[in-house]
């Protein structure tokens, strides 16, 4: 039992000495900074340009932009059950704008489909493609595809305090 207490003793100026030697390691490495969100070098958004109806032809535009060393190539849709590509389903991006000097670049594509005569919504899908300096990228973007509109139709108002508010009808629910 004598030898328990001797030992403690012995321990003591090794556990005393262990912060500075940790605090010496910790401050010989570099701090690690984060200098903000991690962003894909390809941006990438979809348009409709025309008007949505059921059984008409849109087109949509797909419009990539590269950021960096990435290059943005080709775009394709994603077929969804309902919607009927009309034409190819892979474009090659055509660049939009000539861009300055380390401006990104921005290029389109667009595809066309008819809109389903029955149903209540299709996700149209697309595939943005590209090559980075690590190899292949690729981006996905959808459109949400609602031929009727809202199922409600908002008004626009000012409640009293003079703020602009979106009103919406209410319906009296019986069962």
């Amino acid at each position: 039992m004598r030898s328990l207490p001797l030992f403690l003793l012995a321990l003591v100026p090794l556990v005393a000495a262990l912060p500075a030697v940790a605090r010496a390691g910790v401050a010989a490495k570099a701090p690690v900074t984060c200098t903000g969100a991690i962003q894909h070098p390809i941006e990438a958004r979809v348009v409709a340009l025309d008007p949505i109806r059921r059984g008409a032809t849109v087109r949509f535009e797909v419009t990539a932009i590269a950021r960096g060393d990435a290059r943005a190539a080709a775009a394709r849709i994603v077929r969804d059950r309902g919607v009927e590509v009309v034409g190819p389903d892979r474009a090659a991006l055509v660049r939009r704008n000539a861009g300055g000097p380390g401006a990104p670049e921005e290029r389109a594509a667009t595809f066309r489909v008819v809109v389903p005569r029955s149903g209540h919504r299709s996700l149209v899908q697309f595939v943005v493609e590209g090559e980075g300096p690590a190899g292949p990228l690729t981006r996905g973007v959808a459109y949400n595809l609602l031929p009727d509109g809202p199922a409600e139709t908002l008004a626009a108002t000012k409640a009293g305090s003079g703020e602009s508010l979106l009103q919406a009808p209410a319906r009296r629910i019986d069962r």
